[in-house]
């Protein structure tokens, strides 16, 4: 067995982010260091007047629980899970970094979802995605990920719908997106023509995408002549 070798939670998350990004796509690292960073901040005691766990080495099964009765507060039980699942791939990790012992992990309760909860209705909650549009909005301004996140979250339009975008489809001086349904030419909506809609959009997010389209967008065809709004070197990105 190796022997642990200190480091604090921060470092531990730094290495772990670190070790991900490029395997995960930047939006799933962005959410994984947010979650994680819940515990990170527990850890350190923000909230408190000292910190709770200094060296991870030293961690044990009831800073998980008491963690899980901090973090429950103010949180479903989706995002819970969803937090405490991403905490246990941490601290496997962590494992590997020999930061803690391999039983570690285990002593990470994360609950399950009954069939009623354990379904589509999963949800971002709304300070993640504030965070997330700021972080976009400061760094990554009318990147692809930016649209795509902005549409999506002001819109809820579905992934068929934001995959069949063009850029044709998108009225400036009206702020409006047409969403047509397509089958015969690769974009099919999921409820077929009862999914063809005029999707009206608030100024910040119309100026966003006039800002993509013009300055970012990959100027390409697909192979139905089509000019996809998301786009690849190769044409339309799939979904």
């Amino acid at each position: 067995m190796n022997e642990l070798e200190p480091i604090t939670p921060q470092e531990a998350l730094e290495l772990h982010i670190e070790d991900i990004d490029g395997e995960l796509s930047p939006n799933s690292v962005r959410a994984k260091k947010y979650q994680l960073s819940k515990f990170v901040n527990w850890c350190q005691g923000e909230d408190t007047d000292e910190p709770r766990v200094e060296n991870l080495n030293e961690i044990t099964g009831r800073d998980f629980t008491r963690f899980k009765n901090w973090r429950s507060e103010g949180i479903n039980k989706v995002t819970l899970r969803t937090n405490l699942s991403a905490l246990r791939t941490f601290m496997r990790f962590c494992v590997a970094i020999d930061a803690v012992g391999p039983v570690i992990p285990r002593k990470i309760n994360v609950p399950t979802l009954d069939t009623s909860e354990n379904h589509n209705s999963e949800h971002i909650e709304v300070d993640e995605a504030e965070e997330i549009l700021n972080y976009l909005n400061r760094f990554e301004y009318a990147s692809m990920d930016h649209v795509l996140f902005k549409l999506q979250w002001t819109t809820s339009m579905r992934m068929s719908g934001l995959h069949s975008l063009d850029v044709g489809n998108f009225d400036l001086d009206e702020r409006t997106f047409n969403v047509v349904h397509r089958p015969d030419e690769g974009t099919r909506l999921k409820n077929n023509e009862d999914g063809e809609r005029v999707v009206t959009l608030d100024a910040e997010t119309a100026s966003i995408v006039a800002d993509y389209i013009e300055y970012q967008r990959i100027p390409v065809e697909d192979e139905y002549g089509r000019q996809p709004l998301f786009s690849s070197e190769y044409g339309r990105m799939s979904k």
